[in-house]
């Protein structure tokens, strides 16, 4: 397939690929555009801020809407729990407006967001969390 080849080559030369070290490691990254998801949370809000984000049923929130309330999430997850940057969040529940500023605004704050499945038994919640 030399012609999806070259449209792949060409996405990527678009992305800007580049090697670094990163933390004594190697790898290739993306060296155009957003670094990592804060940049690329900041880069949207700036470029659709009152675009819809993030629709669940009759409710939705705009990119604005988005980023305010997953700041104030995360400034709660920093003050009641103590949660720091480094350290994990584990999200558990549906697909839902909530679910996504969890995961918003841990990763914002640099947490690592553990999505956890709502439809685990006792068990295995208890395994994803000892092992994340």
């Amino acid at each position: 397939m030399p012609v999806a080849d070259d449209r792949v080559a060409t996405a990527l030369a678009a992305l800007g690929i580049a090697e670094t070290t990163v933390n004594g490691i190697r790898m290739r990254i993306f060296s155009k555009g957003p670094q990592n998801l804060v940049d690329w949370y900041m880069d949207a809000a700036r470029n659709f801020g009152s675009h819809t984000c993030l629709v669940d049923g009759a409710d939705s929130l705009s990119y604005d809407e988005t980023m305010l309330r997953a700041r104030v999430f995360a400034e709660g997850l920093r003050s009641s729990f103590g949660v720091r940057a480094g350290e994990r969040v584990a999200i558990l529940g549906r697909n839902s407006l909530e679910w996504m500023l969890a995961f918003i605004g841990s990763t914002w704050m640099g947490a690592i967001a553990v999505a956890m499945n709502a439809l685990w038994q006792q068990q295995e919640l208890l395994y994803g969390l000892k092992n994340s």
